[in-house]
Formats: C-alpha cells, structure tokens, sequence
C-alpha cells in the first residue's frame, strides 16, 4: 500500500504538466477547458482513495497513466460522475449555455427570423390567389396545429395516397416558386 502511495505521488508529481494537457483535451469535448486543474486534482482524489482496488494494477503492471487518463475520460463522458455532480452543477451549465449563446451572431438569428415572417407572409399572401381546389388543399394540409399527412388527406379527399402525394408536392412547389420569383 505504501508502495502504491508513493509511485502515484512520484507520478502526479513529475507527469503534472501531461496529466494538465491530457486534462485540458478531455475537457475540450465540452467546452469547459477552465476545469483542468480540477480534474487533475479529482483523478488524484480517486486514485488515492481507491488504492486498495487499484494497488495490483499499479505496481505490478505499471498501468497507472492508463488509470489515470482513463478515469478522467470517463468524468467527461458518462453522465452521472463526481466529477460532474461537483464542478458540473445545473447553475454551472447554465453559464455554459449563457456563454454559447453569447457567441452567437444576434445579428444572424434576426435575420432567419426576418426570412421565416417573410415567408410565412407570403404564403398568407399567396393562398388567396390560388385556385379553389388548392386553397382547400391547403387547409386540409395544415389544418390544425401541425401538418397532415398524405394518407390522412387522401383518405379525406378520396383519392389515392399517390395522387394525392403529387397534388401536395405541387402545391408545395407552387408557393415556393412564387416565392423564389417574387424575391428574386
């Protein structure tokens, strides 16, 4: 046991700089590069409070870096760790979520807004100038809060599910053309 003691003091003493760059890898996967001194520090907890467990791995077999980078692997990828209940908390995972949405362009999120209400007017525009079979195509398309399936509004108009496929793919097609002309 004391064996074991000193060769993981030994290690994490000379292989600090490693352990810190394997760490900061690890932590790369999420994003939280800020936390590598806290794994390190963790994987050393873990080690030294599991020697008992991990004693014939690390003296006989010299597996101790494997050990190590493999626990600190395993703090990052699994879901319910340590590691995560004590550096990875609900309000720490806000700040990451509140940082990302920082790094987003503002700019760009108004304009795909802008496009969507644009296209979403145009299509309230562009009904009404439709023929009357597809006006109520339409309605039965998207009646409701999502849009209906093939079979549902085959089976309402009566027609087959391949008739009815193509009169919807035209209609589509239809307004995305107007569209397309409208704004081109």
């Amino acid at each position: 046991m004391n064996q074991s003691k000193s060769i993981i003091d030994t290690y994490f003493t000379k292989n600090q700089p490693y352990l810190i760059e394997c760490a900061y890898n690890i932590l790369k996967k999420i994003n939280r590069t800020d936390l590598v001194n806290d794994l390190v520090n963790q994987s050393y907890e873990y080690i030294y409070n599991n020697l008992q467990k991990l004693e014939d791995h690390i003296t006989k077999s010299g597996m101790t870096e494997a050990i190590i980078i493999n626990y600190m692997n395993k703090q990052i990828v699994w879901e319910r760790t340590e590691f995560k209940k004590k550096f990875l908390t609900k309000h720490n995972t806000n700040q990451i979520q509140d940082s990302i949405i920082d790094e987003i362009d503002i700019q760009q999120l108004l304009n795909v807004e802008s496009e969507i209400k644009n296209k979403l007017t145009h299509i309230k525009q562009t009904i009404p100038t439709l023929p009357l079979d597809q006006q109520i195509l339409f309605s039965l398309m998207f009646s409701g809060d999502t849009p209906t399936s093939v079979s549902k509004v085959s089976n309402h108009i009566g027609l087959c599910k391949t008739q009815t496929y193509h009169l919807m793919r035209n209609l589509k097609d239809t307004i995305i053309s107007e569209y397309t002309n409208g704004f081109s």
